[in-house]
């Protein structure tokens, strides 16, 4: 047995040398650095390159800028060529770590879950700011948990649900809920199947809110490959010719599921905004409002019961 670790060793050192000759925190930037170029903008790498430190080595960003010089073990250099190498594949750093901060949180996300996003931290600014009282809250399309969480964070007093059709969704909402001492209850609920919330839920909510799918399919072609070819298609997209099939759902079923005077939150395609306003105009809500996000894209509609 000890020869035979003798000989990893070896195999190990000679393996790490292969790509970095030294193994100072300099060495392996300019390694890490050299590996993204044209791959990504410089400020994107270096961006990158901080997250990963952080993550591996527990160096802030002032750190990081004091320690040239010193010296990483050789666990720490592959932990940075490893990750280095599925970068160059246009993996996305959020799962290629297994976590993602969200509204000063941090959250465990998997390929079975999307990487929640500053447009979806948004949105639930604006539900604290709008909304003081103790209330009753449901997230629909909940995936790591990101929306019920946050807002449990900051309302400790509120009672919040979430539903969600993927079972390993579920299973990593309740590990980020475990995380951030955020007591929140998960359930699995097909929006599109059914009408009846699950009979451990309240018979109706103050807010209801969600992110579900409204990515159409034809706009595939213009994202980023690491959306396309890591983040799961059943919680981005939906087909042209139904493109709001999921906004149809929710808001025909919240009309049952939220009190007189209840909110509904949505985020929503920018491209069809307007669109979803005017669904839920025909639906029968009032006081539909269309709200831009910090880049003046219509990503809100928010809508009174």
């Amino acid at each position: 047995m000890r020869i035979l670790n003798e000989i990893s060793l070896i195999s190990l050192y000679h393996f790490i040398n292969m790509f970095v000759q030294v193994n100072t925190f300099k060495a392996i930037k300019e390694y890490f650095v050299e590996g993204l170029e044209g791959l990504f903008e410089p400020g994107e790498i270096q961006t990158l390159f901080e997250i990963t430190t952080e993550h591996f080595l527990g160096w802030s960003r002032t750190e990081q800028r004091t320690k040239s010089d010193a010296r990483l073990s050789e666990s720490e250099l592959l932990d940075f060529h490893f990750t280095l190498k599925r970068l160059k594949r246009k993996e996305p750093i959020q799962y290629i770590l297994e976590e993602a901060p969200f509204y000063g949180l941090l959250f465990k996300v998997t390929p079975d879950v999307l990487i929640p996003r500053p447009e979806t931290e948004e949105l639930v600014h604006l539900i604290l700011n709008q909304n003081q009282d103790k209330l009753k809250i449901l997230d629909i399309g909940t995936g790591s948990g990101c929306i019920p969480i946050a807002i449990k964070s900051k309302r400790s007093d509120w009672e919040v649900y979430a539903v969600d059709i993927s079972e390993k969704a579920l299973a990593i909402a309740g590990e980020n809920a475990k995380k951030n001492a955020a007591e929140c209850h998960f359930t699995k609920l097909d929006i599109l199947e059914e009408s009846n919330l699950p009979d451990t839920f309240p018979a109706q909510f103050d807010i209801i809110v969600s992110n579900p799918p409204y990515i159409r399919d034809s706009e595939k072609k213009s994202m980023d490959a690491g959306v396309t070819h890591f983040e799961p298609h059943l919680a981005l997209f939906v087909e042209d010719d139904n493109p709001l099939i999921f906004y149809q759902a929710i808001g025909q079923n919240c009309l049952s599921w939220l009190k007189d005077g209840g909110k509904l939150y949505l985020e929503v395609n920018q491209l069809l905004a307007r669109e979803t306003a005017d669904l839920l105009y025909k639906i029968g809500y009032k006081e539909v409002q269309v709200i831009k996000d910090i880049n003046s894209n219509d990503r809100i509609v928010n809508a009174k019961k």
